[in-house]
């Protein structure tokens, strides 16, 4: 079963639930990543036979919109819940239950403390690969949704009051930042390319060049419905012609993935903010701080923004929107990089709760399934 939607997807509805033609209106800017951020819901809010059935992924999703401080998106998916499962409690045990939920909230608010230990704990609660997987890509969804709702509300000029968290999203720091260039081992079992299903690897090669090869790609394929529509709108964000320049989003992934801590994420951006820019001083600056980075307005401007959708999405208004406005970027350009940034929290969501970086120094030491060849897209 899969949740349909009408005209109207998840993000117009709650974005601005007395006008949702205005942020229909907003987003057709970028009207493919639209559909693909739905086509990703569709993927995602299925019900399985497994734990991961659909009371337990709505449930997941309303305590992600909580924790993100989006009560808005939280009442949207706790509806549906109610809706669909009519009181009934679902495939997964109380255990079962509690794991993922103590999990959820470890990714949401603090995806740089997730270890192997993290992903074992749901494995001895009886939570499979293919379910791990499959909530990772949840959480991360769900994340990105809520970041994209606020940048969307704050576009259309609609206030809001500010959430009160009872647990604020982190700022990590620490001295890994790098511009070398990193492999990722997974802590799951990836698939082996050569039992791929022809599906699995069709998937793989719209997901990426490197796909096949690619510890990051072969973990994520446990669940392929999802990965191809989440690759189909990380590609439309980051590498679509038009709209704000290329340096600029990069500049929005390097910044969001500093703050998250994501050192991978942060080394694949870095490389290639420093191709597209020539500017190695503004990548040391973000590593060395990224609340005070930059060096022109537009920078700062940028950078604030990313910090505010990242850190303080529960409290994200139009004057955030009205600072970029001021250094000269137009509504789309505004969308393109919220776009950006959340797509971001999405990605270290993956990168950081499946699986670590490794020092190609040290590559040699990993297991050969659990290894990355080649730069993993985000």
């Amino acid at each position: 079963m899969t949740i349909s939607q009408t005209v109207f997807d998840v993000i117009d509805r709650v974005a601005i639930p007395t006008d949702p033609v205005a942020a229909q209106t907003i987003r057709q800017h970028r009207v493919k990543i639209s559909g693909f951020i739905q086509t990703a819901y569709d993927a995602i809010f299925v019900d399985s036979s497994t734990v991961m059935d659909i009371a337990l992924r709505l449930t997941s999703a309303t305590q992600v919109a909580t924790l993100t401080g989006e009560p808005d998106l939280a009442t949207f998916y706790d509806d549906e819940l109610r809706r669909y499962t009519c009181g009934r409690v679902g495939a997964a045990s109380d255990a079962q239950r509690a794991a993922v939920a103590a999990h959820v909230k470890r990714v949401t608010l603090a995806p740089e403390t997730c270890d192997r230990a993290a992903l074992d704990a749901l494995r001895s609660a009886g939570v499979s690969t293919e379910d791990i997987v499959t909530l990772s890509q949840l959480i991360g969804y769900v994340a990105f949704q809520a970041r994209v709702i606020a940048g969307v509300r704050a576009i259309a000029g609609v206030e809001k009051s500010p959430v009160a968290l009872d647990t604020p999203v982190a700022l990590v720091r620490h001295d890994g930042f790098t511009t070398d260039s990193l492999d990722w081992a997974s802590w799951l079992m990836p698939v082996d390319v050569a039992s791929a299903t022809p599906e699995q690897l069709e998937i793989l090669d719209e997901s990426g060049p490197i796909a096949r090869k690619s510890a990051y790609y072969l973990t994520l394929i446990h669940d392929a419905d999802v990965l191809r529509q989440r690759s189909a709108a990380y590609n439309a964000i980051m590498y679509a012609p038009g709209g704000l320049d290329r340096a600029d989003r990069e500049l929005g992934a390097l910044v969001v993935s500093t703050l998250n801590g994501c050192s991978y994420c942060a080394s694949v951006h870095a490389q290639r903010l420093i191709q597209l820019s020539k500017r190695a001083e503004l990548v040391r600056a973000v590593f060395t701080d990224p609340m005070s980075a930059g060096e022109s307005d537009p920078d700062r401007a940028l950078i604030l923004y990313a910090q505010r959708l990242t850190l303080y999405a529960n409290e994200f208004s139009t004057a955030d929107v009205e600072r970029l406005r001021a250094v000269g970027l137009s509504d789309g350009e505004i969308l393109d990089f919220t776009h950006a940034v959340a797509i971001f929290g999405w990605a270290n969501r993956l990168m950081q709760t499946l699986g670590e970086p490794v020092h190609r120094q040290a590559k040699s030491g990993q297991e050969s399934a659990s290894r990355g060849d080649g730069a993993d897209r985000a």
